[in-house]
Order: structure tokens, then C-alpha cells, then sequence
């Protein structure tokens, strides 16, 4: 009985990935976006010390992973995930050892070194990861910059848009938007944009820096890495790298729900529309939504025998919708009372005086009723700034209309990510972003 309720988990589990997989659509060819943990273990003497077992625990969701050390005493571990991890280095004939806290950023190597103590493996010594985690990438000569989980939670970001904080990195300069932005003076076409390694440039346009045809926001993203130099080979095209990360479950439920609200009540109306006696151009923006992880599990009063403990399924989800209305002054062009009656002013080109004359009397014309009463729908001028004769505007022919147009625009944001660790040698991942 217990074989066939063990089975009928793990069907039931299959069953929940191939269903998230089959809502995350097609496949795509990714880039890489995980990254590489290294280092070596050593004694007291700085000898190295082959075939120690060291074990590579994710904090997030509790899974090992191990490898065994070469003749060389250097350990690594491909395909890691970002977020925190704990090593552990034993070998007989010494005190295991266990290093806390290790930070793997996104496409970034991390490296560790431990240095074993004489004595009983039963013995453990704990040391945190700012003692031995390298601070400086030592296995490669990229350039790059991490933009933490919690730096695009805490700095204010107009628009919820983490790349907006690209901007802020070394090497980085924005003459206008962030958009128009340069990567070590490289036009937009050099800088290659990525998404849990799936392409988002915008490759029709293909001009500008930091903008993908993908929309992440805070929400969407866990955090990301900018490469300015030097970036490998398995980045793909371009010289700037821009490495993004969906959030991802763990072995506890998380989430955040949130509402963002700009008005137009505290601001100043603008000198032009003030001017023509036009009201502020108003403002009214709401960004609002919801975030949430943690494992997946069947409670064994519903599913009974089926009952799965959410050990190895973890989720993440989340939406955002954004609500934009506002106003922007235009500017028109119009004809004034003096130009609809057929009183035309110009100057004249001999003596260079201004001269107004009816081209309806000189021609011998009679207004056209249906032209008039379509120029009769039009408004009056409001602005004489942009008058076609400013010398003297009353004898204007033609005049600026200023007024405000309402504008905005409303957007949905949501996806998902779902990772399941079938095993210390094999995961499965799930993304999808609409």
C-alpha cells in the first residue's frame, strides 16, 4: 500500500508540472541566467584535500546537492540558482565545516574556500560567508553589477520599472529616458536584454538600451545583473548584458499585496496653460497588485492517500495592473474673428508695412455657408504666443488653441514560475510572464 500512495504522489506531482508547462506555452531557447559556485578546500597548512564531500544546501527550498573534490582540491557546482545557499565540506579525519549565508547572484560565480580543521567529523565549525566568500570574481574578467532583491523593493521607481535602475550603474549614461540610455558610450543595439535567459529585446527597433517588448516590474523580478564588459560566451549577442529573475517559491509561504496612487492635487499648473486661462493638466495613476510563493501541497484531508507534502513543488505568482489617466496640453492652430469675416493682414513686400484687405469684397465673393459653418464649429484663439503676426496682435490672421487632451492608458501584468527538484540531479522550471 505504501508503494502505490508513493507512486501516486509522484504522478500527481508530474502531473501539476506537466500542467504549469503545458500554460507556460512553447519552449524557447534560453540563454544562461543561472550561475557557477567554485572554490577549494584546504587544511590548516594550505594543503589541498582531495575527495572531501561538500554539500550545497538551497536555503529557499532545502536542496542538496553535492560534489566531491578533485585532485586539485576545488569543488564546483554548475547551473545555480540565485538566492542563498549554506555549504558544508567534510572529510574523515577532519571537522566538517559549514559556511552560512552564501549569496549566487544572477550570472554571477560565486566562490568559497574552506580550510578544514584536524579532528572528528562529528565536530562542526560554522563560519559565515563575509569570511569565506570571495568578494572579487576571480573566475572571470566580466564586468558587471547585481541589483538586489531589496534595493528594487526600497528605492522609488516611477512606473515600477526595475531596469530604471540600470541607469544608476557605473558606466551607464542617460541623456534623456532610460530608454535613450548608453552603455559605456554603445548604441542601443549593443545591449542584450534577458528574461529567466529568454531574449526580450525589442529585435524589430532594435535601438534602444533598456527597453524589452517583455514588461517586468518590481513585482516580476527577484533581481538583476548588468554586464557592461567583457561578457562570456554563453551570454549571446551583444557587449551589455542585462540578466533578469523571476522570483521563486520556497519551503514557506511569502507574498506582498500593494497600491500605489499618484494625483495632480499638489501640482502647479504650467506658465502656457496658466496663461491662456487653461486648468492643470490632470493626473491620476494607480498601480496595484499582488505577489505570492511557497510550496505546493495537497492536505491529506482532501486528497487523503494523494496527500503531498510540498517538499520539492515550489510556486510563485503574481499581478499587477497599472490605471493612467491623464491630460497633455496641445497647441492648435486657428483662425482668429478678423480671419473668418475674410479680413486678412500682410505685409507688403515694397514698402514693408502691414496692410489688411477683405479678399471677399475684392474678389467680388460671398462666403460659402457651408465653409462658414464648418469654421464656426472651430474655437476662438486662447493663445497669441504663437500668433502669425506678432507685431501686432490684433491684426492676426491665424492663432494658437490650447487645451488639454485627456490621455492615459491601462496594462495587466501577470505570470508565474513553478520549480520542482526531482532530485539532487535533476530540476524542473516553469516560467511564464504575459
Amino acid at each position: 500500500m505504501y508503494s502505490r500512495t508513493h507512486h501516486s504522489k509522484h504522478v500527481i506531482v508530474w502531473l501539476l508540472v506537466a500542467l504549469f508547462s503545458v500554460m507556460a506555452g512553447t519552449t524557447a531557447l534560453a540563454q544562461t541566467f543561472n550561475s557557477t559556485v567554485t572554490g577549494t578546500v584546504k587544511d590548516q597548512a594550505g594543503a589541498v584535500i582531495t575527495g572531501a564531500k561538500v554539500t550545497l544546501i538551497d536555503i529557499a527550498t532545502q536542496r542538496e546537492v553535492t560534489a566531491t573534490t578533485n585532485d586539485q582540491g576545488t569543488f564546483v557546482f554548475p547551473e545555480v540558482r540565485a538566492g542563498s545557499y549554506k555549504l558544508l565540506a567534510e572529510r574523515d579525519g577532519f571537522k566538517k565545516s559549514e559556511i552560512n549565508d552564501v549569496t549566487v547572484n544572477v550570472g554571477t560565480p560565486a566562490t568559497v574556500h574552506f580550510e578544514l580543521q584536524t579532528g572528528q567529523i562529528a565536530e562542526v565549525i560554522t563560519t559565515s560567508a563575509s569570511e569565506a566568500q570571495a568578494v572579487v570574481n576571480s573566475e572571470n574578467a566580466t564586468l558587471q553589477t547585481t541589483v538586489l532583491q531589496r534595493q528594487i523593493n526600497d528605492l522609488p521607481l516611477n512606473g515600477r520599472n526595475p531596469l530604471s535602475l540600470a541607469a544608476l550603474q557605473a558606466g551607464v549614461n542617460t541623456s534623456g529616458s532610460n530608454r535613450t540610455a548608453s552603455v559605456n558610450g554603445l548604441r542601443g543595439t549593443f545591449t542584450n536584454l534577458t528574461w529567466d535567459g529568454i531574449n526580450i529585446n525589442d529585435n524589430f527597433i532594435r535601438t534602444d538600451s533598456f527597453f524589452g517588448t517583455a514588461a517586468p516590474s518590481v513585482v516580476s523580478v527577484a533581481e538583476f545583473t548588468l554586464t557592461t564588459q567583457n561578457g562570456g560566451p554563453t551570454d549571446g549577442l551583444g557587449v551589455a548584458q542585462v540578466k533578469l529573475a523571476t522570483p521563486r517559491g520556497s519551503t514557506e509561504y511569502h507574498g506582498s499585496l500593494f497600491e500605489f496612487h499618484r494625483n495632480d492635487a499638489l501640482d502647479a499648473n504650467s506658465f502656457f496653460n496658466n496663461s491662456a486661462g487653461v486648468k492643470k493638466e490632470k493626473l491620476i495613476q494607480n498601480q496595484f497588485g499582488a505577489g505570492i510563493g511557497g510550496p505546493v501541497k495537497l492536505p491529506g484531508k482532501l486528497f487523503g492517500p494523494l496527500a503531498y507534502d510540498g517538499n520539492k513543488l515550489f510556486f510563485y505568482g503574481y499581478y499587477e495592473g497599472t490605471r493612467v489617466k491623464t491630460d497633455t496640453s496641445v497647441l492648435r492652430t486657428v483662425l482668429t474673428q478678423s480671419a473668418r469675416q475674410g479680413q486678412f493682414t500682410y505685409r507688403r513686400a515694397d514698402n514693408g508695412q502691414l496692410q489688411t484687405i477683405n479678399l471677399l469684397t475684392t474678389g467680388g465673393l460671398a462666403a460659402d455657408p457651408k465653409a462658414a459653418s464648418l469654421i464656426a464649429t472651430t474655437p476662438l484663439p486662447n493663445d497669441l504666443t504663437v500668433a502669425d503676426i506678432t507685431a501686432n496682435t490684433a491684426l492676426a490672421n491665424t492663432a494658437g488653441y490650447r487645451f488639454n487632451s485627456p490621455t492615459g492608458f491601462d496594462s495587466d501584468l501577470w505570470g508565474f514560475r513553478v520549480d520542482y527538484d526531482a532530485s539532487a540531479r535533476h530540476r524542473f522550471e516553469a516560467i511564464y510572464s504575459r
